[in-house]
């Protein structure tokens, strides 16, 4: 049984999807395709024409090799959603696109894999032998969407996907709704890859960063709170605020507070040796309804190297209560950084490491077997 995987494009972040296919293509062959966004890119946002232009010259290269058994196709795809011409061309070049590396890499019976609703005209024309959707958001939401059309995708994939397995509590209620067969599959940890790294090296654009550093991994977008940041970075001025991370917005205003550190993107595979060095890990996050039903991936880097955390009052957040600063609001958030700050109990590092422990990449894909041999009768 080999594996179909619809999700973001490869290699441009470590999604829960790459970790779980890198570990499942040592055992099973993958085709990774990767789809259009699920907004209309703007030639105006810097971010948004690099991307496009990366996709275009990807066309001309469709079939990638990563490793072992895994491969990465771009098929041609229009970013046009919602638009009939769009929507046809897109799904045939898909389908056959794909029919005919499925052929070509020999591939056998395949299970459907998709972290998107955008591919539920393709989902079911595969000649699958499974369908999941792994729900890890609520995609109507994000910026720039069109909610209704995602929405509409959506509902029809739910009603076609064999099972689900949703990210968060909130995730598993939405989607069950209209799919019964519906299963929390949280994130889980590279716990190995964020426990290696110590403070014996200093990567070198932090050593002239002082301590202590208050810290913040991830895409830099409309989804952080940049104001809340700003308000941190002026209460403690004597502290600095590293950021590290692609740029999806303008911030070059956050270049006026002094105490603020843009690094720009890192590798993940190096991504530890900078994160260890922080003394407190931010989740600010803009606290509206998406992220709401999200469960945070970070949280768990965070917790596997020990660091005290600050984060917005989200539902899965609160089950590591014991080892997060939960706040309230903009004014509690602020004041439990200080809190953070002024930990001093080294056995709290060991704790939330512990608290991790059995959460790792692994263990999902142990229980995904569970839920393929159990009800499909299927090994992986």
């Amino acid at each position: 049984m080999d594996f179909v995987v619809f999700s973001d494009d490869y290699g441009r972040h470590p999604s829960s999807c790459q970790h779980l296919f890198n570990l499942i293509s040592e055992k099973r062959k993958v085709l990774w395709v990767n789809t259009v966004g699920l907004r209309v890119p703007s030639i105006s946002k810097g971010y948004d024409f690099k991307r496009s232009l990366e996709k275009i010259i990807s066309w001309f290269h469709p079939l990638k090799k990563i490793h072992g058994n895994l491969y990465v196709l771009s098929p041609f795809m229009l970013p046009f959603q919602g638009n009939t011409f769009a929507n046809f061309i897109n799904k045939y070049s898909v389908i056959l696109n794909i029919r005919l590396f499925k052929k070509l890499l020999g591939f056998k019976d395949i299970i459907t894999w998709t972290t998107v609703p955008n591919i539920s005209d393709v989902a079911g024309k595969l000649r699958e032998s499974l369908i999941i959707y792994n729900c890890t958001d609520d995609y109507s939401l994000w910026p720039g969407g069109n909610r209704d059309l995602i929405l509409s995708q959506e509902n029809n994939l739910l009603k076609k996907t064999d099972f689900v397995l949703a990210s968060s509590e909130s995730l598993v209620d939405h989607c069950k709704k209209i799919n019964p067969n519906t299963y929390l599959y949280p994130h889980a940890v590279d716990l190995k890859h964020f426990s290696k790294s110590t403070r014996d090296h200093i990567p070198h654009e932090l050593k002239p960063v002082p301590h202590p550093i208050i810290g913040f991994f991830g895409l830099l977008y409309e989804k952080i709170n940049f104001n809340l940041i700003v308000k941190i970075a002026r209460s403690y001025p004597d502290t600095s605020i590293v950021l590290i991370g692609k740029q999806g917005i303008d911030l070059s205003y956050l270049k006026n507070e002094k105490n603020i550190v843009l690094l720009g993107p890192v590798q993940f595979d190096e991504l530890p040796s900078y994160a260890v060095h922080f003394d407190v890990g931010l989740m600010p996050y803009v606290l509206d309804d998406e992220i709401k039903k999200s469960a945070p991936l970070k949280l768990k880097e965070y917790l596997a190297l020990g660091l005290p955390v600050v984060s917005v009052e989200v539902k899965d957040v609160k089950s590591y209560a014991d080892f997060v600063y939960i706040a309230r609001n903009n004014n509690d958030f602020i004041a439990k950084v200080r809190q953070a700050l002024s930990e001093k109990n080294p056995d709290l590092r060991k704790a939330r490491r512990e608290a991790v422990k059995g959460e790792t990449w692994e263990k999902r894909v142990e229980s995904l077997e569970d839920i393929l041999l159990n009800k499909y009768g299927i090994h992986l």
